[in-house]
C-alpha cells in the first residue's frame, strides 16, 4: 500500500501500486487513474515514479507514467488503456515500445 495526500483537505489515502493504471501530470499535481477511480496528489512525477518503484511503470511521455500491465494496445503514437489514448511523445517512443515488448516477452 503506497500512502498519498490528497489536495482536498490534506487527506491520506493508500494506493495498491497494481491498481494503478497510469499517473497524469495536472499542473503541479499528478492524478493516479486507477481501477477505483481519480487521486490526486501534489507531488512530481519523478517523485511519484521513485515512490511507485516497479518496473513495469514506463513513461510514453513527459506527463504521463503507464503501468504496462494495463495496455490494451499501441496505435500509431498513442497508446491504449480502456477509452484513454495516451501519447507517445517521439524521444520516449524507442525506450517505450523496447519496454513493452520486454514486458510482454515476460523480462518485466
Amino acid at each position: 500500500m503506497m500512502p498519498c495526500r490528497s489536495k482536498r483537505g490534506g487527506d491520506v489515502f493508500g494506493l495498491q501500486a497494481a491498481s494503478i493504471k497510469y499517473i497524469e501530470v495536472r499542473g503541479h499535481y499528478v492524478v493516479y487513474h486507477t481501477t477505483e477511480g481519480e487521486y490526486s496528489e501534489y507531488i512530481t512525477l519523478k517523485n511519484a515514479e521513485d515512490k511507485i518503484g516497479m518496473s513495469c511503470f514506463v513513461r510514453c511521455n513527459r506527463c504521463y507514467l503507464v503501468n504496462l500491465r494495463y495496455v490494451d494496445a499501441i496505435r500509431r503514437d498513442y497508446v491504449i488503456i480502456g477509452k484513454d489514448e495516451l501519447l507517445i511523445s517521439r524521444p520516449q517512443k524507442k525506450n517505450f515500445l523496447s519496454a513493452f515488448s520486454e514486458f510482454l516477452g515476460g523480462k518485466r
